[in-house]
């Protein structure tokens, strides 16, 4: 992802960042939820 921030402002690179770490966060519960 770093060769994106050059071409973006900081705001929107961290807005996709934290949108990105959400969706992460929801595919490991469900993958978590599995395996369970």
């Amino acid at each position: 992802m770093m060769f994106l921030t050059s071409g973006f402002c900081p705001e929107r690179t961290r807005a996709t960042m934290t949108v990105l770490d959400s969706i992460l966060d929801g595919v490991r519960a469900d993958v978590a939820a599995r395996e369970a």
